[in-house]
């Protein structure tokens, strides 16, 4: 804009008298289109006409009233030459009068010729002697403060600095006025040579230095607004950088986690020592009486043997449990086929629900809920403002050296370009042309390069300098659609000139609409133009160029991919844990494929699957939307806990069967699911209603998730207590009698009396613990070698000493878990959009755009004040100062760029001294067409900079009419461009408005949720100051919204979820302390997950919180069977007999049903965990592979160490196990 600025300012310098001028009047042009330039001639200043001394009067002062170095059409020329100029830097007083006065003194000045130096002439076409090299002296300290007075001043319409149009982007007033005084005829600015001499030696004799206006900024009649000058700005008031509490350089959390580890581990010793020495003191008198006054099992655990209490009774609500499951298993095995059938055709209704399933894959949809706060502003944004453009970027990058290595580099690109642009639909035909956003001039926003110029008039020799010329100077080099193209848009990081940069930009900027017809017609043009760039890559490569881009509809179709690329890794994953659940449910005495347990398992896999599928079904029908996390990961949970509950189930089943053979199958079935049904009750029950907490946050990918999971897991356990028991049954009939007489349950089989003595309960206990050594199902090992070892004394302090260390580590690392999903986790490793995100945060210097949505009309004077930032009577802490303090702390607010503030812009281009912004026709209509007669809007009004003459209601909202209609060729400041899409004007009154402005470059996912907090702190200031609501909105904000509270939301579930969990578990255990034992073993266990993801480098976001929810939920089934069998007894027998101390019932609950715990859960998920690590999507590496890995690991030790430890010290009460009807019919058994 400089050199528009002075295209005339420097033709104008009039012939002087040798007293007075040495230029006077225009003698033509060098070129046949060139700019007029200045007489050489010396001559005295003469008078103008009463109209031109006016004139010149008011551009430059009082002082040019006498005669003058200029005639009346130069006059003419610098009033339309400064009032380009003034509608730029027009908004800050002392700028526009320092500014005007430097040319005013050169074009006008009486005494020219003793600042003006003519070095060198040249002829005109004409052959007129004119202008083409002087010498302007300037005083070195008015030229530093005249730069000083305009650095800050800033141009809202291109949300940039002034100095970037006028001044080239100047750092310091002698490039500024280089700039200025530089010859750029073809790039209109000076057509001739102006240099501005600072070094006195090289002054010629007899000349002295012009002294032009250097009014301050900060202060006097000329003072500026907060917006255009530091130094009239209010202090905002500071804000706090976050304190990091340390002890001799640590963390205070892990300083104080390890003091209290000390703390524990010394009073755990101390107590240990006390509790062992008085042991070694107690009387043979003394432990008879601790025998006797044991009645809830509160007496010492080791090494003593004590008899099980007379009194002990059943718990009568596991009773009624029990009985239940009994009944039901009973007739589940007695009509087998009826029940089967029963249950698939419920399930087949369940699952009609699949046809209405929605799949959510777009990422909004998942992040926030529809009335989430971020959701209901986005909805206002779009309506208000339309939906945000859709964004088609492309990088070019050369990692080896500058990317524009040469002229044919750049006329490749060019190409590149054109046919981006000419890709062609074959349905509609549709084209760029037909989607991209044009403001004015029926011209494509594409912010590239090659649109600072006319590829096709450069060549070899210039090409370099007008790249470097445009780059400097955006506003010189217009493209089609009118607006300056900041370098920093379509260049990367370079260190002196934009030709060393290592990546180009271009970005086409493309309408965006919520109409699905348009949005169908878009993305099939945006599919063909990737498959174009695919192409390109390859073209890219053979120059030693790297090509990375995305389009709009990228990242929904990577997505989708990413789901389906590793379909196969996951369907092995499930295989590999079928094939071995169904191996490993074997039995002995079987031989032969048919009378393996393949088919049992396959149906127990059958079922979970059916499982899932219907609780898809009627989530559909209760019209919540699948999202792929759901798809993902609900099989992986319902499989950990159907598969566990089916190798119990197998299990007791087995025993009963070795222990009884002789009775009909529904009997000892039932007896088995008696046994165990309470079991996966509890287990299933804590599990639904914690995942059902889940469903309390409002994020629908954990809103869904919690529900379908809660779901499907309650379905898998109606399933496998009904339907499996059934198929129990027909394999047990088929593997004793048969195929078809097992399908149609003809046995045959003529029953044996019961015996009339049933052996020894003790040896019925020995053989019931010897069957249980089947080394498939790890107990072997558990009972002859590892719980004999971890529950010795000595050891189990020092396991439990472990597990306290780990848990500290745990929560010293806690909170360094960071927050966010970096998106090239959420494509595959191998997709296109991975280059560009890197590109995005190594090249793009240009931060996410940031909008202030402000309630305020600006129809009344006081709304006026609270928004606008330019004027001596705009409110101290308004919407616009408020966004310029703030944008001079970036490292709080992370806001980089000036405010677009439409209002300032307004009321500036109603300055009647703009002649060429507001025009009217004599009916008060828009006037701007050529050859219509038009005058000033504002010129019989008064305009004031203290704001007194502006316009208010109706009057006020015609001229924003014409403003917002009126186009950006004539005058900068015109709305149309940069403001036709941030004024809400549907109602016919103003009801929203933004303010634009930018980020600084966000290089990670803490810069982008730092971002999003900073605005939101930003806009309750504003709110606050104007009374007012504001909200800020960037597209990115309803991915982050959920990192301001997922924190707090992770911390409400799964707190929520334990504390079910504990009361869940004491009404149905009927203890307390063993409740109170497994809630603890499940928080630790996720709480050193937590500190695993931190090793492992997962993040915190929904679906780690998801993941984390799954914990608890498969912690619980890893823990609580084990609890279950430490709490409930078997009546051996009625005189007492050894072994039922807290120890013991830990040994015994560990060796009975920890095989099962092992075999059914931790080896089967470690199987179908060990496949993900091969998946090609980064993010089933890490937050599926990483994560469940860590699952397997800590439930694993937990439930197999920790908790039996913890039950062996503490352990609640224990209870008979059935009824006494129970016992008669089959005699007693310890399982």
């Amino acid at each position: 804009m400089g050199g528009m600025v002075v295209v005339y300012l420097s033709a104008i310098a009039a012939t002087a008298a040798a007293q007075g001028c040495n230029m006077f009047g225009d003698c033509g042009t060098v070129t046949p289109f060139g700019a007029q330039l200045p007489c050489v001639l010396e001559t005295e200043p003469q008078m103008l006409s009463d109209k031109a001394s006016a004139q010149l009067q008011r551009i430059c002062g009082e002082e040019y009233a006498g005669p003058v170095c200029c005639d009346e059409a130069q006059v003419a020329t610098l009033e339309s030459s400064l009032a380009r100029a003034a509608s730029i830097i027009g908004s800050c007083p002392a700028c526009e009068r320092n500014f005007f006065d430097v040319f005013c003194r050169f074009s006008c000045a009486p005494n020219q010729a003793k600042f003006v130096e003519i070095l060198e002439t040249q002829l005109s076409l004409d052959n007129r002697t004119v202008v083409k090299e002087v010498n302007y002296y300037v005083d070195r300290n008015a030229g530093s403060a005249i730069y000083d007075s305009c650095s800050g001043v800033k141009f809202g319409a291109t949300n940039g600095r002034a100095m970037d149009l006028v001044g080239g982007g100047a750092r310091d007033y002698k490039t500024f006025f280089k700039f200025l005084g530089d010859e750029k005829p073809m790039l209109g600015g000076s057509p001739f040579q102006i240099n501005f001499e600072w070094d006195d030696s090289k002054m010629s004799k007899g000349y002295k230095r012009a002294e032009p206006y250097a009014e301050p900024c900060y202060e006097g009649d000329y003072k500026c607004s907060c917006v255009d000058c530091d130094g009239s700005c209010p202090a905002l008031d500071p804000i706090d950088p976050p304190s990091h509490c340390t002890i001799w350089g640590l963390n205070c959390l892990s300083v104080g986690l390890l003091a209290g580890y000390l703390f524990v581990i010394s009073t755990a010793v101390w107590v240990a020592f006390r509790v062992k020495k008085s042991r070694r003191k107690l009387s043979i008198l003394e432990i008879q009486r601790l025998i006797e006054d044991d009645e809830d099992d509160q007496s010492i655990d080791d090494p003593l043997y004590f008899p099980l209490p007379r009194d002990l009774r059943p718990y009568k609500l596991n009773s009624l449990i029990e009985s239940w499951f009994t009944n039901v298993a009973y007739f589940c095995a007695r009509f087998p086929l009826s029940v089967f059938s029963v249950c698939v055709l419920a399930v087949l209704v369940g699952s009609l629900g699949l046809f209405y399933v929605i799949l959510d894959v777009h990422p909004e949809k998942l992040w926030v809920g529809p009335n989430s706060l971020e959701a209901q502003e986005k909805q206002v944004f779009d309506s208000s403002f339309g939906s945000f453009y859709r964004t088609e970027q492309i990088f070019v990058v050369n990692e080896t050296g500058p990317v524009l290595q040469s002229f044919d580099t750049l006329k490749w690109w060019a190409s590149v370009e054109d046919r981006v642009a000419n890709v062609t639909t074959t349905y509609l035909h549709d084209r760029l042309d037909d989607f991209c956003f044009k403001p004015i001039n029926d011209a494509c926003i594409v912010e590239s390069v090659t649109q600072y110029v006319d590829i096709d008039r450069l060549t070899p020799a210039n090409w370099r300098q007008r790249i470097a010329a445009c780059a400097k100077s955006p506003v010189q080099c217009l493209p089609k659609f009118g607006q300056p193209i900041s370098p920093d848009l379509v260049f990367g990081p370079y260190d002196k000139s934009v030709l060393d940069s290592r990546a180009l930009v271009t970005t086409f900027v493309v309408t965006n609409r919520q109409d699905l017809f348009y949005k169908k017609r878009v993305e099939e043009w945006e599919s063909l133009v990737e498959s174009l760039l695919v192409a390109v890559k390859e073209e890219a490569g053979e120059r030693g160029l790297r090509v990375s881009f995305s389009l709009e509809s990228s990242l929904e179709r990577e997505l989708g991919k990413s789901s389906t690329t590793d379909v196969k890794v996951i369907i092995l994953s499930y295989v590999l844990m079928f094939f071995y659940a169904s191996m490993a449910l074997g039995s002995k005495g079987r031989s032969g494929l048919r009378n393996t347990r393949f088919g049992l398992g396959f149906i127990g896999i059958t079922i979970v699957l059916m499982s899932v599928a219907s609780a898809i079904g009627i989530s559909a029908l209760l019209g919540y939307h699948l999202t792929l996390i759901i798809t993902e990961v609900t099989p992986f949970l319902v499989l950990a806990v159907g598969i566990d509950n089916i190798f119990l189930l197998v299990h007791h089943f087995d025993l009963i069967n070795e222990l009884y053979p002789q009775y009909q199958v529904e009997d000892r079935l039932s007896r088995a699911v008696g046994l165990v049904g309470p079991s996966i009750f509890l287990s299933s029950t804590c599990e639904v209603l914690a995942f059902l907490l889940g469903a309390v946050v409002q994020m629908p990918a954990v809103h869904n998730f919690a529900i379908y999971s809660a779901l499907a897991v309650f379905v898998n356990s109606l399933l496998q207590l009904t339907m499996f028991v059934s198929v129990m049954a027909i394999d047990d009939r088929m593997s004793r009698y048969g195929f078809w007489n097992g399908i149609r349950g003809d046995t045959s089989f003529s029953e044996p009396d019961l015996p009339g003595e049933v052996p020894d309960d003790t040896i019925a206990h020995e053989q019931a613990i010897e069957e249980q050594s089947d080394p498939r199902r790890f107990s072997q090992l558990l009972i002859s070698e590892y719980a004999p070892f971890i529950l010795q004394r000595g050891v189990r302090e020092t396991i439990l000493g472990v597990f306290l260390a780990w848990l500290a580590i745990s929560l010293t690392l806690i909170p360094q878990l960071q927050l966010g999903l970096d998106q090239r986790l959420a494509v595959p490793q191998d997709s296109f959009l991975v280059d560009y995100f890197n590109d995005i945060y190594d090249y793009f210097q240009v931060g996410p755009p940031l909008y202030f949505v402000s309630d305020l009309s600006g129809e009344k004077r006081e709304e006026q004040q609270k928004l606008c930032g330019r004027f001596s009577t705009c409110d101290e802490f308004s919407l616009a100062n408020i966004l310029e303090q703030e944008r001079k702390r970036p490292e709080v607010s992370f806001i980089s760029s000036p405010t677009a503030s439409w209002i300032d812009d307004f009321f500036q281009w109603l300055n009647p001294q703009l002649g060429e912004c507001c025009l009217e026709d004599a009916s008060g209509k828009q006037c701007f067409e050529p050859g219509k007669k038009c005058h000033v809007c504002y010129e019989n009004k008064k305009y004031e900079f203290d704001m007194s003459g502006f316009p208010t209601g109706s009057n006020f909202t015609h001229y924003v009419d014409l403003w917002l209609n009126a186009p950006s060729d004539r005058c900068p400041l015109a709305g149309k461009a940069p403001y036709s899409g941030a004024i809400d004007r549907a109602s016919g009154h103003i009801t929203a408005s933004n303010f634009r402005t930018s980020f600084v470059p966000l290089r990670s996912q803490n810069d982008y949720i730092d971002a999003y907090n900073a605005a939101r702190r930003v806009a309750e200031d504003i709110s606050e100051s104007t009374e007012s609501a504001v909200f800020p909105y960037s597209v990115f904000f309803i991915f982050f919204a959920q990192y301001t509270s997922i924190v707090q939301d992770s911390v409400l579930v799964l707190s929520a979820a334990f504390g079910l969990i504990f009361v869940v578990a004491a009404v149905l255990l009927g203890s307390v302390r063993s409740s109170l034992i497994v809630t603890a073993v499940v928080a630790i266990m996720t709480a050193n997950i937590a500190g695993m993801m931190v090793l492992f480098g997962v993040t915190l976001n929904a679906l780690s919180l998801v993941n984390l929810v799954i914990c608890v939920g498969i912690g619980v089934e890893f823990c609580i069977h084990i609890v279950r069998s430490f709490t409930f007894v078997h009546w051996v027998n009625r005189l007492g007999v050894r072994g039922h101390t807290r120890t013991d019932r830990a040994f015994n609950a560990l060796t009975g049903t920890g095989g099962s715990v092992f075999a059914g859960i931790a080896i089967t998920k470690l199987i179908g965990v060990t496949v993900l690590a091969f998946a090609k999507s980064k993010i089933f590496e890490v937050y599926y592979f990483r994560m469940w890995l860590a699952l397997v690991i800590c439930a694993t030790t937990h439930a197999l160490a920790l908790l039996p430890i913890l039950l062996s010290f503490w352990g609640g009460k224990m209870y008979l196990l059935g009824g006494e009807e129970l016992s008669d019919q089959f005699g007693e058994l310890e399982l």
